[in-house]
């Protein structure tokens, strides 16, 4: 269980609430050069054991100081880093998604300066799933693939970091609508890409990707669902190089969603994608299809204050935020 600590840092100290926090968290302060008198090896057999709970931790902050946190999770996963080359047969990659850690990615640019965590949306997946698939089968290779390219938009900042694409031929279109290039769905972000038709009803739309922003878009959806935003494979219908596949996307609506109260419930969405693919299972490209106005209307469906008026961007939110939440 995490408790939820006060924090107060400076050039000498790092007190967290927790003694066991506050052990962990000088250590990787010293490393980050702020204090002295480290020892390496104790930290790195501890890093194994604390990171994911680490990286939950920084999101119970709040921004302002989740700057200075962030600098010491960057630590951590330049650690990690380190030993992943050193440690091959240690280290575990997320157990839906690749491309995440290894040497393969010592380079990547990432969104919030080191790979994201899973440990929370996993448990989500893990919880209300309706299929578990046979390890290695068609079903469970394509929800990985589709997974590990969200990661991917999400959290990587260049397109040549990619691995689960083809960088010049990949496109994605939602509901028929307009394809986008890799570059144009990495400056909208994925909400932007696969709400953009929810915004043919103009100021009256309940969502308008084109007053959000990647930042403000993810915001929105982190606070409507803090538990996480699962997605998940229920039936595969053909085999690659086109595999058409039904989906579920899910959360718990524990946020408010533009003046909305949260209902508590779950909301979800069902639909069909149709993912293009080469030789080497590299997605070429994307096409979605699922009903956006039933998305929307469960995210509407609690009481909305009246003091809201018209639609609002959402707020950029806090750049030090790196738990995965989506799928």
């Amino acid at each position: 269980m995490l408790y939820s600590p006060v924090l107060y840092f400076n050039s000498q100290a790092l007190q967290i609430g927790n003694g066991t926090w506050r052990s962990y968290c000088i250590r990787a302060a010293q490393r980050a050069g702020y204090v002295t008198g480290l020892d390496l090896e104790k930290l790195h057999l501890e890093l194994r054991a604390y990171v994911s709970s680490f990286s939950l931790l920084i999101d119970r902050f709040d921004c302002k100081h989740r700057s200075t946190m962030s600098t010491l999770e960057e630590v951590v996963a330049q650690s990690l880093n380190g030993l992943q080359v050193n440690q091959q047969d240690e280290v575990l990659e997320d157990p839906y998604r690749n491309h995440l850690l290894g040497e393969g990615e010592l380079h990547t640019a990432w969104r919030h300066g080191s790979a994201p965590t899973y440990e929370m949306v996993n448990a989500l997946f893990e919880k209300g799933r309706t299929q578990e698939w046979p390890k290695g089968s068609l079903e469970e290779v394509a929800q990985n693939l589709v997974k590990t390219w969200e990661m991917e938009l999400s959290h990587k900042t260049r397109v040549s970091d990619f691995k689960s694409i083809d960088h010049e031929k990949f496109r994605i279109s939602v509901n028929g609508g307009p394809k986008l290039s890799a570059a144009e769905t990495l400056q909208v972000g994925s909400y932007n890409a696969l709400m953009a038709t929810s915004s043919f009803q103009g100021d009256e739309a309940k969502y308008q990707a084109k007053k959000e922003t990647f930042e403000s878009s993810h915001e929105i959806f982190r606070s409507v669902f803090p538990g996480g935003f699962a997605w998940e494979v229920q039936a595969v219908y053909s085999a690659p190089p086109v595999v058409v596949m039904k989906y579920r996307h899910w959360g718990v609506m524990d946020g408010g969603y533009k003046g909305h109260a949260a209902t508590g419930e779950v909301v979800e969405s069902i639909g069909i994608v149709v993912a293009k693919v080469d030789e080497n299972l590299k997605i070429l490209e994307l096409e979605v299809y699922y009903d956006t106005a039933a998305f929307l209307a469960g995210l509407t469906k609690g009481p909305k204050s009246d003091s809201y008026g018209a639609y609002r961007k959402g707020v950029e939110g806090c750049p030090y935020s790196n738990i995965g939440r989506s799928q």
